[in-house]
């Protein structure tokens, strides 16, 4: 029987996929559907704050873990209800380095573990019991299950206060239907869990993205969608060959994608294959090796580090990458990498020559509304004006500006950016060619 979340949508059955979430009513492009804050949440960078997940330099660490940093003393005093739970099970775990913070995946299921004893529910928080878990296909993956319960066993101070086969349950459900929390780029910065959001399925040619205003959730509809009609979102980077996306939902969602793309009802996707060409090579693993940071702008790496990766792509796209038509998309992750290790380098021509050289994969995997490629025509647009190219910086930030009004909606602070940009970028070369 349907069960209503919301006065707008519904969980109901959905042919051959069990169950889904359908609209009351129709939706157009740009309409943000709802919010959710998450029921638990951790944050997976050292400069993000546990507590807000505001990104800062100079963020505190916890004195007493000294694995858990927060923007100031606020935050830290309002996170404390619930990193009291964990603080102590933290110290039985070695210093991160510099920069880094334990194992994010653990460290989100210790804390659900500890936050639902704590509320007296037995390991088991009330939000999961009802999710699916796939818990035969995680336990197949002997390796995975093993290593959890190993460091588990240390965090707990090396006796789990849990029954093993709840740990395990409670680790599967997760794996399933949690998600990465990002930020206004879709950098990943934490993990959450949010138990409406989790029952939306999957499309690779999704109706509907998923926007964050630090740690709440916002459902944005990117197509128009009819009342009645089954609202999706993409659980997978998109950026991937149909094998390799096929590939990921098996590993760690357990079905096989049956949407109208990688069902072949898309001819794009056929084009897609037809110009891909999978190349594995020394080069191409000395490049993923040396490049720690896809998708930064100006990540901070050492001169010496960004010398190195550029190098090591550059070899790629000239060797085993030049046989890869420009639809490939490990030959357009290569770019990424090389064009971001010269704006590491301030080699501003040379990073814009490779990120343009990206937009015909973007625009074939990502469509036309997607936050990611919003996200890179922004990019490009500093890199232009970052050139003095006050054209190409008006053009690309108006094609970022009108993406990003769809994807991110009119307030959010990434199209105040990009309206600044464009407005700035317009009257420069207005008044420069009156």
């Amino acid at each position: 029987m349907p069960r209503a979340f919301s006065d707008m949508l519904v969980v109901s059955h959905v042919e051959g996929k069990g169950n889904g979430v359908l609209t009351k009513k129709s939706l157009g492009a740009g309409v943000e559907v709802f919010r959710e804050d998450p029921v638990v949440y951790v944050s997976g960078k050292r400069n993000v704050c546990d507590c807000c997940l505001v990104e800062c330099d100079d963020c505190k660490r916890c004195t007493a873990c000294k694995q858990v940093w927060y923007c100031n003393r606020k935050c830290q005093r309002a996170a404390w209800n619930v990193h009291k739970l964990e603080c102590r099970y933290l110290q039985n775990v070695p210093s991160s380095p510099p920069g880094e913070q334990p194992h994010q995946s653990f460290r989100f299921i210790g804390r659900c573990l500890v936050l639902s004893e704590s509320q007296g529910h037995g390991g088991v928080l009330p939000e999961l019991a009802d999710m699916a878990t796939h818990l035969a296909e995680y336990k197949q993956s002997s390796e995975v299950v093993s290593s959890l319960m190993f460091v588990l066993t240390k965090y707990f101070g090396g006796r789990l206060p849990l029954d093993q086969d709840v740990i395990i349950s409670t680790a599967a459900k997760l794996a399933c239907n949690s998600m990465s929390i990002c930020n206004a780029e879709m950098q990943s910065i934490g993990s959450a869990l949010y138990p409406q959001i989790s029952k939306i399925n999957h499309s690779c040619d999704p109706n509907c993205v998923i926007i964050f205003a630090g740690k709440t959730a916002c459902l944005r509809a990117v197509q128009p969608v009819a009342a009645d009609e089954e609202l999706t979102i993409c659980y997978i980077d998109l950026l991937q060959t149909l094998e390799d996306r096929q590939a990921q939902l098996k590993m760690q969602y357990h079905f096989t994608c049956q949407c109208s793309v990688c069902a072949g009802a898309d001819e794009s996707d056929r084009r897609r294959k037809a110009n891909t060409i999978r190349v594995v090579s020394d080069d191409a693993v000395a490049v993923y090796h040396a490049e720690d940071s896809h998708g930064n702008f100006g990540t901070g790496v050492s001169d010496c580090d960004a010398v190195a990766a550029l190098a090591n792509a550059k070899k790629f796209l000239r060797g085993a990458g030049s046989s890869l038509g420009e639809n490939s998309p490990h030959r357009c992750q290569v770019l990424n990498v090389a064009s971001d290790r010269c704006c590491d380098l301030q080699l501003f021509r040379e990073s814009l020559h490779f990120a343009l050289k990206t937009l015909p994969c973007y625009g074939l995997y990502y469509g036309r509304h997607h936050p990611l490629h919003a996200v890179q025509l922004m990019r490009i647009a500093k890199l232009h004006l970052a050139l003095d190219d006050l054209r190409g910086g008006v053009d690309f930030s108006l094609q970022a500006l009108t993406m990003l009004r769809l994807t991110h909606g009119e307030s959010h602070p990434l199209v105040s950016d990009a309206m600044a940009m464009y407005h700035g970028a317009r009257e420069e070369y207005e008044r420069q060619h009156r």
